[in-house]
């Protein structure tokens, strides 16, 4: 399942991750999507269920990513 694009505002949200993985049941990843701008926004999207990120952004998150080991 898939969260939003972002393209018309808005976007991924906690609240959207979580509600998909609970109604995915683990059968099935979530890509969060939209709105994901920085290594906190994924990590809080992985840690509410999401599989999978999608942000145009991804080279610049993974690059901010040396200061925090935890993913």
């Amino acid at each position: 399942m898939k969260t939003a694009s972002g393209f018309n505002g808005g976007g991924a949200t906690v609240d959207d991750i979580e509600l998909l993985s609970n109604i995915s049941q683990g059968k099935i990843g979530v890509k969060a999507a939209g709105g994901i701008r920085t290594y906190e926004d994924a990590v809080k999207m992985i840690e509410a269920g999401a599989s999978r990120i999608g942000a145009s952004g991804a080279v610049a998150i993974i690059q901010n990513r040396k200061s925090n080991a935890d993913y």
